[in-house]
Protein backbone atom coordinates (compact mmCIF):
# COMPACT_ATOMS: atom_id res chain seq x y z
CA UNK A 1 0.00 0.00 0.00
CA UNK A 2 1.16 3.73 -0.99
CA UNK A 3 2.14 5.87 1.86
CA UNK A 4 -0.94 8.46 1.67
CA UNK A 5 -1.20 11.51 3.54
CA UNK A 6 -3.82 11.04 6.55
CA UNK A 7 -5.41 14.53 5.19
CA UNK A 8 -7.02 12.27 2.70
CA UNK A 9 -9.17 9.97 4.32
CA UNK A 10 -12.24 8.20 4.16
CA UNK A 11 -14.06 7.64 0.63
CA UNK A 12 -11.68 10.21 -1.15
CA UNK A 13 -8.35 8.18 -0.04
CA UNK A 14 -9.68 4.83 -1.42
CA UNK A 15 -10.52 6.93 -4.80
CA UNK A 16 -7.65 8.36 -4.85
CA UNK A 17 -5.30 5.22 -3.98
CA UNK A 18 -7.12 2.95 -6.16
CA UNK A 19 -7.39 5.20 -9.39
CA UNK A 20 -3.21 5.76 -10.21
CA UNK A 21 -2.05 2.92 -7.64
CA UNK A 22 0.21 1.36 -10.32
CA UNK A 23 -1.74 2.72 -13.10
CA UNK A 24 1.45 3.66 -14.86
CA UNK A 25 4.84 2.22 -16.00
CA UNK A 26 6.64 5.62 -16.31
CA UNK A 27 6.31 9.08 -14.63
CA UNK A 28 7.32 11.72 -16.76
CA UNK A 29 9.00 14.63 -15.13
CA UNK A 30 9.46 18.12 -16.25
CA UNK A 31 8.10 21.72 -16.53
CA UNK A 32 4.08 21.78 -16.45
CA UNK A 33 2.71 24.97 -15.44
CA UNK A 34 1.01 27.23 -17.96
CA UNK A 35 4.10 29.58 -18.04
CA UNK A 36 6.39 26.84 -18.51
CA UNK A 37 4.77 25.28 -21.52
CA UNK A 38 7.07 25.78 -23.84
CA UNK A 39 6.65 25.33 -27.71
CA UNK A 40 9.66 22.15 -27.68
CA UNK A 41 8.42 20.90 -24.45
CA UNK A 42 4.69 19.78 -24.87
CA UNK A 43 5.63 18.09 -28.74
CA UNK A 44 8.42 16.04 -26.95
CA UNK A 45 5.96 15.10 -24.35
CA UNK A 46 3.69 13.49 -26.37
CA UNK A 47 6.09 11.61 -28.46
CA UNK A 48 7.45 10.14 -25.43
CA UNK A 49 4.15 8.92 -24.90
CA UNK A 50 3.19 7.73 -28.02
CA UNK A 51 6.82 5.65 -27.20
CA UNK A 52 5.53 4.34 -24.40
CA UNK A 53 2.52 3.28 -25.60
CA UNK A 54 3.93 1.95 -28.56
CA UNK A 55 6.17 -0.20 -26.41
CA UNK A 56 3.18 -1.47 -24.31
CA UNK A 57 3.23 1.01 -20.74
CA UNK A 58 1.16 4.02 -19.41
CA UNK A 59 2.93 7.10 -18.81
CA UNK A 60 1.59 9.73 -16.31
CA UNK A 61 2.09 13.21 -17.75
CA UNK A 62 0.99 15.77 -15.30
CA UNK A 63 -0.38 18.33 -17.76
CA UNK A 64 -2.92 15.53 -19.45
CA UNK A 65 -3.21 13.61 -16.36
CA UNK A 66 -3.96 16.07 -13.58
CA UNK A 67 -7.43 17.53 -13.41
CA UNK A 68 -7.39 21.22 -13.21
CA UNK A 69 -9.93 21.38 -10.76
CA UNK A 70 -7.77 19.81 -8.18
CA UNK A 71 -6.13 21.87 -5.03
CA UNK A 72 -2.83 21.90 -4.89
CA UNK A 73 -2.12 19.60 -1.97
CA UNK A 74 -4.30 17.04 -3.72
CA UNK A 75 -1.83 17.09 -6.91
CA UNK A 76 0.91 16.80 -5.16
CA UNK A 77 -0.08 13.75 -2.70
CA UNK A 78 -1.57 12.01 -6.02
CA UNK A 79 1.94 12.98 -8.15
CA UNK A 80 4.50 12.31 -4.81
CA UNK A 81 3.15 9.64 -3.35
CA UNK A 82 1.27 7.18 -5.13
CA UNK A 83 2.34 7.51 -9.21
CA UNK A 84 5.98 8.16 -8.82
CA UNK A 85 6.52 5.68 -6.22
CA UNK A 86 4.52 2.73 -8.08
CA UNK A 87 6.25 4.14 -11.84
CA UNK A 88 8.80 1.27 -13.20
CA UNK A 89 10.90 4.49 -14.28
CA UNK A 90 10.96 7.94 -14.21
CA UNK A 91 11.73 10.17 -17.40
CA UNK A 92 12.56 13.45 -16.29
CA UNK A 93 13.31 16.22 -18.99
CA UNK A 94 15.03 19.29 -17.62
CA UNK A 95 15.55 21.74 -20.37
CA UNK A 96 13.50 23.58 -18.89
CA UNK A 97 13.59 24.65 -15.21
CA UNK A 98 10.88 23.77 -13.34
CA UNK A 99 10.41 24.07 -9.48
CA UNK A 100 7.41 21.28 -9.73
CA UNK A 101 10.11 19.31 -11.28
CA UNK A 102 12.70 19.53 -9.07
CA UNK A 103 10.46 17.96 -6.30
CA UNK A 104 9.05 15.41 -8.35
CA UNK A 105 13.19 14.54 -9.00
CA UNK A 106 13.21 14.58 -5.39
CA UNK A 107 10.33 12.08 -4.48
CA UNK A 108 11.77 9.59 -7.33
CA UNK A 109 15.35 9.99 -6.01
CA UNK A 110 13.49 9.41 -2.30
CA UNK A 111 11.65 6.31 -3.59
CA UNK A 112 14.96 4.75 -5.62
CA UNK A 113 13.27 5.17 -8.77
CA UNK A 114 15.32 5.07 -11.97
CA UNK A 115 15.30 8.28 -13.71
CA UNK A 116 16.36 8.83 -17.41
CA UNK A 117 17.49 12.41 -17.58
CA UNK A 118 17.06 14.11 -20.68
CA UNK A 119 17.46 17.94 -22.44
CA UNK A 120 18.79 19.31 -25.47
CA UNK A 121 22.58 18.97 -26.42
CA UNK A 122 22.80 23.08 -27.03
CA UNK A 123 21.38 23.75 -23.04
CA UNK A 124 23.92 23.21 -20.30
CA UNK A 125 20.73 21.79 -17.60
CA UNK A 126 23.03 18.99 -16.11
CA UNK A 127 26.38 20.56 -15.03
CA UNK A 128 25.13 20.71 -11.20
CA UNK A 129 24.37 17.40 -11.30
CA UNK A 130 27.16 15.09 -10.31
CA UNK A 131 27.92 12.07 -12.46
CA UNK A 132 26.03 9.25 -11.28
CA UNK A 133 24.18 11.05 -9.15
CA UNK A 134 20.49 11.84 -8.28
CA UNK A 135 19.14 8.28 -9.33
CA UNK A 136 20.38 8.28 -12.41
CA UNK A 137 20.40 5.31 -14.83
CA UNK A 138 21.06 7.45 -18.15
CA UNK A 139 21.54 10.96 -19.28
CA UNK A 140 20.47 11.59 -22.36
CA UNK A 141 21.37 14.87 -24.57
CA UNK A 142 19.63 14.86 -28.11
CA UNK A 143 19.60 17.60 -30.78
CA UNK A 144 16.24 16.59 -31.85
CA UNK A 145 12.79 14.76 -30.73
CA UNK A 146 14.06 11.88 -33.33
CA UNK A 147 16.95 11.58 -31.66
CA UNK A 148 15.99 11.87 -28.48
CA UNK A 149 12.91 8.79 -28.65
CA UNK A 150 15.78 6.79 -30.34
CA UNK A 151 18.42 6.87 -27.30
CA UNK A 152 15.61 6.30 -24.70
CA UNK A 153 13.55 3.66 -26.54
CA UNK A 154 16.16 0.72 -25.81
CA UNK A 155 16.64 2.25 -21.88
CA UNK A 156 12.64 1.78 -21.42
CA UNK A 157 12.51 -1.53 -23.00
CA UNK A 158 15.40 -2.53 -20.91
CA UNK A 159 13.42 -0.61 -17.86
CA UNK A 160 10.42 -2.59 -18.34
CA UNK A 161 11.97 -5.96 -19.51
Amino acid sequence: MPRVNPILTGVDRQRVVWKYYNEYDVALIGAFGPEERSEEALPLYEKIDELVTELGGNMFMPHRDIDEEWTHEKTYRIVNEIVIPTAEVCVAYVGIPSFAGGIMLQRARSESRPIIYLHEKDRDCLDKIPEGGLGAVSYITFDSIDDALGQLRPLIVRLNA
